[in-house]
């Protein structure tokens, strides 16, 4: 999804693209301290992490969490 920069109330207008994801309750928070991942945009922010594809240049880890993401929500 492209989105502004300042949604994630970072410095910045620029256009960025990011995803998000459901995870577990438990990785909310150490998920967050990474660079790249925000609390979620306009979800459930105790459910949903944002994270900023252009912050985040570990492939395997957004692979990995889009398959706990799904199946969270099937």
């Amino acid at each position: 999804m492209d989105m502004s920069a300042d949604k994630l109330a970072l410095q910045s207008t620029e256009t960025i693209d990011v995803i998000n994801l459901k995870v577990r309750k438990e990785l909310i928070g150490p998920l967050r301290k990474k660079e790249g991942i925000y609390p979620a945009y306009h979800m459930d922010k105790s459910n949903w992490i944002t994270i900023n594809l252009k912050e985040t240049n570990t492939m395997n880890q957004i692979k990995d969490l889009i398959a706990v993401s799904y199946e969270l929500t099937t």
